[in-house]
């Protein structure tokens, strides 16, 4: 039996239980993909970010984070299960609640970042499996960029992603090229505190023929 949560910080005597999302955070997501769990915990009790947790009979089997970029997009920005709950139906059914939570609020478009598959073992790589994964639960390319990363976290450096999108009110996620370039230049202000004139954001915005 599990259990959806939908909150903020955990507080007072779930602290304990917050760390242990905080250990799962630092175990699921390599280093260059992480950003500084005070900054998230900060974003997290502002409303800037919003966190939900799954439970298998009261223990911490998961979590999501998705930032807010306007009235209608949110940006998944990670979601993780326990390596001894993967497999299960636990991601799906967390993803689902997510989703739903969003489209309640009037949310039209869920953006992900998902690292590119590698190419050299296309049938086997984990980047592969979590792609497909992706597009399983309804994600699309949200459009053939000739160019897309997000800053590593560790040196600054462009880390190479394919932005993916899913609908949360029916029809196609695929947004018209204006509303895209919008939404790719709120992302990278409020996920990565990158402004429009940035050299990263620019180039992507160029592979995306903004």
């Amino acid at each position: 039996m599990f259990t959806v949560r939908a909150n903020q910080l955990p507080s007072g005597s779930a602290a304990e239980s917050f760390s242990h999302l905080l250990r799962l955070y630092v175990s699921a997501f390599p280093a260059q993909e992480r950003a500084d769990p005070a900054h998230l915990s900060a974003a997290l009790s502002s409303g800037e970010k919003r966190l939900w947790t799954i439970e298998v009979e009261r223990n911490q089997a998961g979590f999501a984070v998705c930032q807010v970029l306007d009235s209608d997009c949110w940006l998944l920005e990670y979601l993780a299960i326990e390596a001894a709950d993967r497999s299960t139906g636990l991601g799906a059914q967390l993803l689902r609640q997510v989703r739903h939570d969003l489209r309640s609020v009037g949310t039209t478009t869920l953006y992900l970042e998902v690292e590119p598959s590698d190419e050299a073992d296309e049938e086997e790589s984990w980047t592969s499996r979590r792609l497909g994964w992706y597009r399983r639960q309804g994600a699309t390319v949200a459009a053939d960029a000739a160019f897309y990363a997000v800053p590593n976290a560790l040196t600054g450096e462009p880390l190479p992603m394919t932005l993916m999108a899913m609908p949360l009110r029916g029809g196609t996620s695929k947004r018209d090229l204006p509303d895209l370039c919008r939404d790719v230049t709120v992302i990278f202000e409020r996920s990565y505190g990158l402004s429009f004139e940035s050299e990263l954001v620019q180039r992507v915005l160029k592979g995306l023929s903004c």
